[in-house]
């Protein structure tokens, strides 16, 4: 027969053991599992404007993951939709295929000086810091989820790992903000600021590098043309051309973007084979490029075309913009 003291010590024991058991399970149960923290409820400010967001920003292994659907409509997107059967998201972002744009004519100057070179005017301007984040994104999940953006007829799609399925929204990582809207996302104690570029601030920054880029010679109007094939600038190749050949050339943009060609076959060293001038207000070039295949192998013979330029009047001022090209243009060129 035990006595009461004997009884008090076996109780304590057994609770011991259950307080140590539950320990242990608790450890077990969430060992290797990356914390997971609700942010404090901080104030959400989308270019400046103060906006009251009913979800809640998280944080993952110490990246913001924010409520995508939310910000994609208070950001200007449309069409968010869903599909978890495929685990696609779908949006549409009207901006998309300007803010590619803009990023051409930015990528083109800040090359400048490479390769067969823009001129000289044109190199070393000081540009604006590169929007989009160079930042990876983390590995939240081994399943990925697919992003397809939709910018009128043009259409992409992207993979992303950073993600958590909610019961009422799915979060994302914050920086594919950065990759559907060009924004900055800066957070402190009390305050997430996101800051995006506008319609009319694209469009300004746009009219902009279009009128410091458009060609004052020929050989500028050539530069553009060859920098802008071997470096897959559709936007250098655009506004070295005539406005007729614009005009053309917007259908395959709208359905295919600003980028020409992957990143191989590729187009490199470009040679000027001759320049013949029928008009002192018109020149015809003939440019050979050496062609790389695949790693160090290249195309047995030349990729030629033939060049034609001419000076045109526009608003009192004047320029040279290609009337016609040539030659081999799938592929490389905006001109397919």
């Amino acid at each position: 027969m035990t006595t009461n003291n004997e009884e008090y010590f076996m109780k304590k024991q057994r609770l011991s053991l259950l307080f140590i058991l539950g320990f242990l399970y608790l450890i077990l149960f969430n060992f290797g599992r990356p914390p997971v923290h609700a942010a404090d409820e901080k104030q959400i400010f989308l270019n400046k404007t103060a906006a009251d967001c009913p979800y809640k920003l998280i944080h993952h292994k110490q990246e913001l993951l924010v409520p995508f659907e939310w910000f994609i409509k208070n950001m200007g997107g449309t069409n968010y939709s869903y599909h978890p059967e495929t685990k696609t998201i779908s949006v549409t972002v009207d901006n998309y295929l300007k803010q590619q744009e803009y990023l051409s004519y930015l990528n083109g100057l800040a090359n400048a000086s490479l390769d067969y070179p823009l001129a000289s005017r044109l190199q070393g301007f000081t540009l604006s810091p590169y929007p989009i984040s160079n930042d990876s994104p983390a590995i939240l999940n081994q399943t990925p989820l697919y992003l397809e953006i939709h910018s009128g007829s043009f259409a992409i799609t992207f993979t992303l790992y950073d993600y958590q399925l909610g019961t009422e929204q799915l979060y994302v990582g914050a920086n594919w903000l950065n990759t559907l809207f060009l924004a900055t996302i800066d957070e402190t104690k009390s305050e997430v600021h996101i800051t995006y570029p506008t319609r009319d601030m694209l469009d300004e920054k746009i009219t902009h590098f279009q009128r410091v880029l458009s060609p004052l010679t020929k050989e500028e109007a050539l530069a553009l043309w060859i920098h802008g094939l071997q470096y897959r600038n559709g936007g250098l190749q655009y506004v070295a051309l005539s406005k007729p050949l614009r005009s053309k050339v917007l259908s395959y943009i709208q359905t295919n973007g600003f980028v020409t060609g992957g990143s191989s076959p590729s187009l490199e060293t470009a040679h000027v084979v001759s320049a013949t001038m029928p008009s002192d207000d018109e020149v015809i070039y003939t440019v050979e490029f050496q062609e790389r295949l695949v790693s160090n192998e290249y195309a047995p013979h030349p990729l030629t075309q033939i060049i034609t330029i001419k000076k045109e009047i526009v608003d009192s001022k004047e320029f040279w913009f290609i009337q016609k090209v040539e030659g081999r243009l799938d592929y490389y060129t905006i001109l397919n």
